[in-house]
C-alpha cells in the first residue's frame, strides 16, 4: 500500500476534487504535494481563515463539494472564523487538517491546543481520523456527510498521514443525518387549500422565499402558486434575486425592502414562508407583517421553534415539493383569485422598481455611497456574481447592486463578521468563471483582509474590488450618532488602497467624482485582470438597518438606502 497522503489525494481525485483551497503547514505539506501529483489544483491563500472563505466562497456559488486544507494547531485557531461561517450556512465544506500527536496533547509542545474541544465549543461538525488503516474510508464517510449539506473537519493527529495506508473499514461513526423530507401528505395539502379558499379571511396574500426555496429549486412553483392565490412575491436577503423579473415581486423583506414593499406588506393577512428563518431582520421583527398569520414550509423541523415571528402552522416538506403539491390542489379545484395582483400593485411595484431620486449627501472627495453604487450598477454586465463583505457600506451595494439568482449573490451574514466575504471571493470566482465577480468591501475589511485582496491578484482572477472607504468603523460611527455620542473613537485614518494594489498586480483607480466612474465604464464593465476602486465616501448616509437594528424602528428622517 502507498503512504496515506497519496492515498489521501487518490481518493479525493476519485471523488472528484480537482482543487483544494489552502494553507499548508509541515503536517500536511507533503499531502499538498500529492494532490498536486494527482493533479488536483491547490488555490493557496495568505491566511487559513482565507482559505475556508474560499472554499465556503466556491461551495455557495458552485453548490458543489469544496475542499479546504490546513495546517494544525494555530492554523486551526486561525480558521476558526470561516470554519464558524460555514457551519452555520450548512454549506458542503470538508476542511482537512492535522492534529497535535497524542503524544504531547497537553504537553511541552508549542502547536498544542485541544481542538477537539475547540471545535465542540464552536459547534463545528468533525471527525477524528485515529488509524491510517481506515483513513481513506473514513475521508469517504466525512465526505458523504458534506455531500449532504453539512460542513465538516477531519483531523489527523500525529504521524498519521506519514504511515502506510490500509483498506479497513470506516471507524467514524456519524449520527444519522435527518431523513430529506418529500413532498407534505395530503390532508396536509387539503387542509392549507380549504383556509386559502376562504377568501374572507385571506385576501392580502403573500409569498415569502429564502435561500432555503432556492436550493431546493421552487421558483417556479412558487411563481404558479402566487398566480393561483393573487399574491405578491418578496424574499430574504439570502434568496435576493429569486423572483427578479416577476411583475409582482417586491424585491427584499425587511431592512432592505422599499417603501413601496413595506407599504404592500404590511397589509398581508397570510404569509406563505418557503425555506426561510424568518430572521428578525426579514420580519422588521415583526413589524412588517402587523396583521399576517403565517404558515411556513421547511425541510428542517427544528425551525419550528425559531424565527421572529410564530407561525400557526409549521410543515415539514421540501419548498419546491410543497409550493408545487399546493398549487396543484389549488389547480384542480379551479381557485384562483385577485388578491393583491391588481393593475394598481402592479404599477405601483413597476414604479418602485425604477431608479428613485437620491438626494446628493456627497461633496467633494467624499461622494454618497447610493450614487457610487447605483452607477456602478448601470455600468457592469448584468450577468455578475456580487460579494458582500459585512459592514455598514453592505447596506448601498445590496440595494442598488442587483443580482440574477440568489446564487450571484454571496454575503456571509451568518456570524456577522467583518472581513469574512474577502477569502470567498477568489471560491466565487473559480465558481463561476461565466460571470463578472464583483466585491465590496469596506476600509475596515479590506485592511482587515489584504492577504486575500492580493490573493486574487496572485491567481490573477479579474475581479472587480471596490473598496467604500468611510474613515473608520461605519456601523459604530452610525451607532454613536444614533445615540448621540462622540464618533470620534470609532474613527481612523485610512491609507491609499488604490497605491497598495497597484503594488499586489491590480489595475487600481482612486475615484473621486461620479464622472471618475463613467470615464472608466469601458474597464468597469470588462475587467480584464484584478481591478480596484478605492471611493472614499461620506459617513453622512446612514443605512435604514441601522436604527433598525439600535433602535428597533426606522426614524422619518433617515436616508433611504433604496
Amino acid at each position: 500500500m502507498a503512504e496515506l497522503n497519496e492515498a489521501l489525494a487518490g481518493e479525493l481525485q476519485r471523488q472528484g476534487v480537482t482543487r483544494v483551497f489552502s494553507l499548508l503547514g509541515e503536517d500536511v505539506v507533503k499531502l499538498g504535494v500529492c494532490l498536486a501529483e494527482y493533479g488536483i489544483k491547490l488555490i493557496t491563500a495568505r491566511h487559513e481563515a482565507g482559505a475556508v472563505a474560499m472554499a465556503d466562497g466556491y461551495a455557495r456559488v458552485s453548490g458543489k463539494v469544496a475542499v479546504a486544507l490546513i495546517s494544525r494547531g494555530p492554523g486551526l485557531t486561525n480558521a476558526m472564523t470561516g470554519l464558524v461561517n460555514g457551519a452555520k450556512a450548512s454549506n458542503p465544506v470538508l476542511v482537512i487538517t492535522g492534529d497535535s500527536p497524542a503524544g504531547l496533547r497537553g504537553g511541552n509542545y508549542s502547536k498544542w491546543v485541544d481542538q477537539t474541544a475547540l471545535l465542540e465549543a464552536a459547534e463545528i461538525p468533525f471527525v477524528t481520523i485515529g488509524s491510517a488503516a481506515s483513513a481513506v474510508a473514513d475521508l469517504a464517510v466525512a465526505l458523504d456527510r458534506v455531500r449532504d449539506g453539512q460542513l465538516m473537519v477531519a483531523q489527523f493527529p500525529g504521524t498519521i498521514l506519514e504511515e502506510e495506508a490500509g483498506n479497513a473499514a470506516p471507524s467514524v461513526v456519524l449520527p444519522e443525518p435527518a431523513p430529506k423530507p418529500g413532498p407534505p401528505s395530503s390532508n396536509e395539502i387539503k387542509m392549507l387549500a380549504d383556509l386559502l379558499q376562504e377568501d374572507w379571511a385571506f385576501s392580502h396574500p403573500v409569498i415569502l422565499a429564502g435561500r432555503g426555496a432556492h436550493r431546493a429549486g421552487a421558483r417556479a412553483d412558487l411563481r404558479r402558486l402566487g398566480e393561483r392565490l393573487g399574491a405578491v412575491l418578496t424574499t430574504t436577503l439570502m434568496g435576493n434575486g429569486l423572483f427578479r423579473d416577476d411583475p409582482f415581486s417586491v424585491g427584499i423583506s425587511g431592512t432592505y425592502s422599499t417603501e413601496t414593499a413595506i407599504e404592500l406588506l404590511r397589509l398581508a393577512d397570510v404569509v406563505l414562508a418557503f425555506g426561510t428563518t424568518l430572521d428578525p431582520l426579514t420580519t422588521d421583527s415583526g413589524l412588517m407583517y402587523p396583521r399576517a398569520r403565517v404558515i411556513r414550509f421547511d425541510a428542517d423541523p427544528a425551525q419550528a421553534e425559531r424565527g421572529s415571528m410564530p407561525s400557526e402552522i409549521f410543515v415539514v416538506a421540501d419548498a419546491r415539493e410543497a409550493a408545487s403539491a399546493l398549487a396543484d390542489e389549488l389547480d384542480r379545484r379551479g381557485h384562483r383569485i385577485i388578491g393583491m395582483r391588481t393593475d394598481a400593485v402592479r404599477r405601483r411595484i413597476a414604479e418602485a422598481g425604477r431608479p428613485q431620486p437620491i438626494h446628493d449627501l456627497g461633496g467633494p472627495g467624499l461622494l454618497d455611497p447610493r450614487l457610487v453604487m447605483r452607477m456602478i450598477d448601470q455600468i457592469l454586465p448584468e450577468e455578475r456574481t456580487v460579494v458582500l463583505d459585512n459592514g455598514h457600506h453592505a447596506a448601498f451595494s445590496t440595494a442598488q447592486l442587483s443580482v440574477p439568482d440568489p446564487g450571484a449573490f454571496v454575503s456571509p451574514l451568518e456570524f456577522h463578521c467583518v472581513g469574512a466575504a474577502t477569502g470567498m471571493v477568489t471560491g466565487a470566482a473559480l465558481a463561476r468563471p461565466d460571470r463578472m465577480t464583483v466585491f465590496c468591501v469596506g476600509d475596515t475589511g479590506a485592511l482587515m483582509t489584504l492577504g486575500e485582496i492580493e490573493s486574487i491578484a496572485r491567481h490573477q482572477l479579474p475581479v472587480l474590488v471596490i473598496v467604500l472607504d468611510d474613515g473608520g468603523l461605519g456601523a459604530e460611527i452610525q451607532y454613536l450618532r444614533v445615540l448621540g455620542i462622540d464618533d470620534a473613537v470609532a474613527r481612523e485614518q485610512t491609507p491609499a488602497f488604490a497605491a497598495i494594489a497597484r503594488g499586489m498586480g491590480y489595475d487600481a483607480y482612486a475615484i473621486e467624482t461620479l464622472d471618475d466612474l463613467s470615464a472608466l465604464a469601458g474597464v468597469i464593465s470588462r475587467p480584464q485582470k484584478p481591478t480596484l476602486l478605492e471611493v472614499r465616501v461620506t459617513p453622512d448616509v446612514r443605512a435604514d438597518w441601522v436604527e433598525v437594528v439600535m433602535l428597533g424602528h426606522r426614524s422619518q428622517e433617515s436616508a433611504t438606502t433604496a
